[in-house]
């Protein structure tokens, strides 16, 4: 490839780009500087020399920043005959977003799967380069559906090269998109662009004071040529004093717009606040001004204005900027004014409510309540940010607080529900401050609390709902139930069964017997009477917790209350009866692209499956839920995700990665947070399995193991934590003790008793120890839950190998290897191997790893997928991959197994269609 001045790397990596694209392989470039730095000119390049590649642009527009899609709309609109290849579900979504269709409202993440598969179908002809100019002013929800594609993207023939300003760190800084930035000119760059420009080698005085003063910038390096002299270039005459130029759009393109006559100034300034490109409504306007038509053809030739039929494109965005630097502000709000006028047509309805919002000064209750349509509207369309946009400026336009109040709470749910939580907060307690009615009061406090929630501040969250329940509970009974439901789940997060079974119960008094209330109540509920012994109560009110779960019910209960009601059955070792749930949940999210739940319904899988024996099947959902958490950019999804990673990680003694998890998800947490312990209790478990019983130890004694907040109650120790203390040789304290005991009481739940029997085995004396092991061992048998079986028949072998018992420890011992080798727990085979050596037994070599372990958390999905006899293109859809990219993990699947064909691959492996 040819080389730009100044930019020979630059130029190298998009050869690679597109050399990647044109191989096969799909690959994601993102140009970052500032103004005038040459990310456009790169762009051009790119798009020159895409040989055998086909090309589709979009570019941002600031006046657009405020219409929903209005990004992607560049791109699907000229191409709205490639949605009918789109799975259903995201075909419906996409036509509801472009207003192409009925509006679905649908997951926020919806359109990002579609742009993904749009984008896959779009190069199903051969490879693409797809660029993107201006990324920093696209509107969020189609800035947020390209960054989330780019990152999907694998094997597409797509390369994807992107351009935007260093401001826009937000999105860019944690989607970890390869970035290159684009340095300033040093002076020899200059000096060669200069002579470029000019065919006259440059005096280095001059070049060193034009570096100097435009900090390297090459655009600011042009504009301040323009009228030099052949003369001041080659430093024989005096040049003019230079104004530093660096990041000043009025210094880059002042002079030329000062240049123009006032018509067509203002012709110019029409373009720069007209939303959109089409020229009809900027001519309709200036007509009202009485700006000839005439004036468009000295824009013309300025060369500020590019004319294309029906539209009209300025030369640059610094342009805008510059015109509008050029005018008072008052003139900019006639201008508005005069452009919702001559935006009539009923398409335009949402521009011209903008443009109405920028010219009013003031309130305006009139373009208020356009502004809430406005919103409802965008809202409808998955556009939240959008929405949260509208809505907060109709609170600022709005008359009287009550109304005010009202939409800055509809302004911070639509933030909320945008991922905008640090934004939804400020919003809600705007509305807070203003509002003197309970119920709105108590709406702001349902939204606040799930901000916090899900933020990782489950005890804050609980505290806030159970204070406003109490308040309203005489005057809206159904939104107090539902508040005493959402404070009963943050308990429970929280770690505080015996606080959340009070407050269910509350619910349980005011609320439905069906949908989101009736589900929790019924499991939270089941729950305490597992734990106080109510067996069969607690058993039924699990079995019609499970039939809401699972849709067997009139009312359809929210996504993210049926996954709590999956964590807490696993909690207590409920987790078969959890499975079908949890299973089902998450079938229907792939089907529909609900991702915005999927890493939390995921990181709960993960845990069942593990708990179930399925620990490959744990393994890849673990590793699915981080990738999905990464791309919805919410913390406390990633810190649970890597959690749960790190979880699977421990049992299965991979240790380098585990750590690596641990200390990542750490990392995540604030330091006012109380997110639950999962990551320490990993590492812990590790810890535990490899024999550092100090490690443990120091490991659970970590500040992230010691419950934050405060619902009035202390959280419990982990079984493992005890174990670590007992091994390590650590005396218990008698509340720990107690606490213990009363676990061994819980028959109810099998699991915990046994757990719980299982300690007490190892702190017993050769006397009471045997009587403690079996009788943990008689309550495993009455769930499944392999590992912890394993586990109990390793420590009850080795106590009794020391007690001179080798028959009976050899039996255990083998129980114990048979699983943990099945499993692949790797750390604690080698345990049971120790001690079975030691009873003197002759022991076979080391289980080979079984070849479904050399895949990829991917690549075992996908082969799991196909083996159940689904197509490519179902398996890309419940995956949120492109078909092409399910073609090449399998390909990977083939050649690692040694199979050809997928019928081979499900005869030879039948364990992947278990």
């Amino acid at each position: 490839m040819s080389t730009i001045c100044g930019r020979t790397s630059e130029i190298d990596a998009l050869g690679r780009l597109l050399d990647t694209a044109k191989g096969g392989r799909s690959g994601v470039l993102v140009l970052c500087g500032e103004a005038g730095m040459g990310k456009t000119v790169l762009l051009d390049f790119a798009r020159a020399h895409a040989d055998g590649l086909r090309v589709v642009s979009i570019a941002g527009v600031e006046t657009e920043r405020h219409i929903p899609f209005a990004g992607i709309s560049q791109l699907v609109l000229p191409a709205t005959d490639l949605l009918d290849r789109l799975p259903t579900s995201q075909a419906t979504a996409m036509r509801a977003a472009l207003a192409l269709g009925p509006a679905v409202s649908p997951d926020r993440f919806a359109i990002c799967v579609a742009m993904l598969n749009l984008f896959s179908v779009m190069a199903e002809e051969g490879p693409l380069l797809v660029t993107i100019d201006d990324l920093h002013w696209l509107d969020d929800s189609s800035a947020e559906a390209i960054v989330f594609a780019a990152r999907r993207l694998v094997s597409e023939g797509i390369a994807l090269l992107a351009a935007t300003r260093e401001s826009n760190g937000g999105m860019l800084g944690t989607a970890r998109l390869p970035v290159m930035s684009l340095a300033p000119f040093d002076e020899r760059a200059a000096a060669q662009l200069i002579t470029g420009l000019t065919r006259i080698a440059p005096d280095p005085r001059l070049v060193e004071r034009l570096v100097a003063s435009t900090g390297g910038n090459p655009m600011a390096i042009r504009e301040v040529l323009d009228g030099m002299t052949a003369g001041q270039l080659r430093g024989h005459q005096t040049s003019p004093d230079f104004t530093p130029a660096r990041n000043t759009a009025t210094a880059l393109f002042a002079t030329r717009v000062a240049n123009l006559d006032e018509q067509e100034r203002t012709l110019l300034l029409l373009m720069s606040l007209a939303t959109g490109g089409d020229i009809d409504p900027v001519l309709n306007a200036a007509e009202i001004l009485g700006v000839p038509t005439e004036a468009l053809d000295g824009l013309e030739a300025s060369g500020l204005v590019r004319i294309d039929g029906d539209r009209f494109v300025l030369s640059h965005p610094l342009v805008r900027s510059a015109t509008m630097a050029s005018f008072a502000p008052g003139r900019h709000r006639a201008v508005h004014r005069l452009l919702a006028a001559a935006l009539t047509d009923p398409q335009y309805a949402d521009r011209r409510t903008w443009h109405l919002a920028e010219a009013t000064v003031g309130t305006d209750e009139r373009v208020a309540e356009a502004l809430d349509q406005l919103g409802g509207r965008a809202v409808a369309r998955g556009g939240h940010a959008i929405a949260a946009t509208a809505f907060e400026r109709a609170a600022r336009l709005s008359r009287i607080d009550r109304d005010r109040a009202r939409r800055l709470h509809s302004a911070g749910a639509a933030a909320h529900f945008a991922g905008q939580y640090a934004k939804a907060r400020e919003l809600l307690d705007r509305s807070a401050a203003l509002s003197t009615d309970p119920i709105l009061d108590a709406d702001i406090v349902a939204v606040r609390s799930r901000i916090e929630f899900f933020s990782g501040h489950a005890t804050r969250a609980y505290l806030l709902l159970q204070r406003t329940a109490g308040q309203v509970r005489e005057i809206d009974r159904s939104r107090a139930a539902a508040l005493y439901v959402d404070a009963a789940m943050s308990a429970l997060l929280a770690g505080d069964v015996v606080t959340a079974f009070e407050t269910a119960h509350e619910a349980e008094v005011l609320g439905d017997s069906g949908g989101s209330v009736g589900l929790v109540t019924k499991v939270i509920t089941g729950l305490g009477m597992l734990h106080i012994g109510q067996l069969s109560e607690g058993a039924l009110k699990l079995a019609e917790a499970s039939a809401i779960a699972l849709g067997r019910t009139s009312e359809r209960p929210a996504d993210e209350y049926v996954v709590l009601t999956g964590l807490g059955m696993m909690w207590i070792g409920e987790h078969e009866q959890a499975r079908p749930i949890i299973g089902a949940l998450i079938e229907r999210m792939r089907r529909e692209g609900t991702v915005s739940w999927l890493p939390f319904a995921l990181y709960v899988m993960t845990y069942i499956e593990a708990r179930c024996g399925r620990l490959r099947d744990a393994h890849a959902m673990a590793t699915e839920a981080v990738e999905l958490a990464r791309l919805t950019m919410a913390d406390f999804s990633l810190y649970l995700a890597l959690s749960a990673l790190a979880y699977t990680e421990a049992v299965l003694g991979e240790e380098a990665s585990c750590r690596r998890h641990v200390a990542e998800a750490l990392a995540l947490i604030p330091a006012d947070a109380d997110f639950p312990r999962d990551a320490v209790e990993a590492l812990g478990l590790l810890e535990l399995g490899l024999g550092h019983l100090d490690a443990a130890v120091n490991a659970f004694a970590s500040p992230y193991a010691q419950p934050r907040g405060d619902t009035g109650r202390i959280a419990e120790s982990h079984p493992d934590q005890l174990e670590a203390l007992v091994r390590a040789g650590r005396v218990l304290p008698p509340d720990t003790l107690a606490e213990n005991d009363e676990r061994c009481a819980l028959t109810g739940l099998p699991l915990t008793a046994a757990i719980a029997w299982r300690l007490r085995g190892l702190m017993a004396g050769d006397a009471e120890m045997e009587t403690c092991f079996e009788t943990a061992l008689r309550l495993h048998d009455q769930v499944r839950c392999a590992f912890e079986t394993a586990r109990t028949n390793l420590y009850f072998g080795e106590r009794l190998r020391r007690t001179g018992q080798r028959k009976r420890a050899r039996h255990c011992l083998h129980a114990a290897l048979r699983i943990f080798d099945e499993y692949g727990c790797r750390p604690w085979s080698r345990r049971a191997r120790a001690e079975l050596a030691a009873t003197g037994e002759s022991l076979r070599e080391e289980t080979p790893l079984s070849r479904l372990e050399v895949l990829t958390p991917q690549e075992y999905q996908v082969a799991r997928a196909v083996s159940t006899g689904v197509t490519n293109q179902q398996v890309a859809s419940s995956l949120f991959i492109s078909t092409k990219t399910v073609e090449f993990h399998l390909g990977n699947v083939f050649r690692k197994l040694g199979v050809h064909s997928r019928t081979e691959l499900a005869g030879r492996f039948p364990s992947l269609a278990e």
